[in-house]
């Protein structure tokens, strides 16, 4: 019941964030989203955590469960585009776009969507579409290294250059630079000038 699933993921936040017990919590935040697919933070923490240990295939069937049982679950198809551009499968780009684009439905103005949507098509070979949803996603967010770059690879595929190379040099800008490495010199060890100690004995 969907009531039981609130219970188990308010006992998934307190062992999170209280008793400081992660492995109970995924414990409570499994059961809460096996529960209810539907339940958004107990199907995030679920994803995450599947992530966060590498288990890609177990994320993805969680994010397929959660959009199964909540069709409007953006998180989901969101997280779903990305699983799927990860993967190595032919296939997948097709997944991909289709996820994106579910996500974008239901939020058309999140620059990270439209990004994941270039990079889907990129893979696909579609450049004029790819090209369409990276500068969508710059739009929406200008100063996104990340967009910036997708941009530019776009770009470059395309040809475009001159365009290519202007975005290169925005992401090389924007990158930390970091100064030649300077050994730190070891001062001469000063002479002691200390007066010897001097042992007196005392007479017999």
């Amino acid at each position: 019941e969907p009531f039981n699933s609130q219970v188990f993921t308010w006992l998934g936040h307190y062992f999170r964030h209280v008793a400081s017990n992660p492995a109970r919590a995924a414990q409570c935040y499994a059961k809460a989203f096996a529960c209810d697919p539907g339940n958004t933070a107990a199907g995030v923490a679920v994803v995450d955590g599947h992530l966060a240990n590498g288990q890609h295939l177990l994320a993805a069937t969680a994010c397929r469960d959660a959009v199964a049982a909540e069709p409007r679950a953006r998180w989901a198809w969101w997280r779903l585009g990305e699983l799927l551009l990860r993967s190595s499968s032919p296939g997948d780009a097709a997944g991909a776009v289709a996820a994106f684009q579910s996500a974008l439905r239901l939020a058309s103005k999140e620059a990270g969507c439209w990004d994941g949507l270039a990079r889907a098509y990129l893979g696909q070979g579609k450049l004029t579409a790819s090209l369409k949803a990276s500068a969508r996603a710059l739009e929406l967010s200008p100063w996104a290294i990340p967009y910036v770059a997708t941009h530019a690879l776009v770009n470059s595929r395309l040809q475009e250059h001159e365009t290519a190379v202007a975005l290169w040099r925005r992401v090389v800008a924007a990158r930390p630079r970091r100064g030649p490495t300077r050994q730190r010199r070891r001062r001469p060890r000063r002479p002691d000038r200390r007066p010897p100690r001097v042992l007196i004995v005392p007479p017999p």
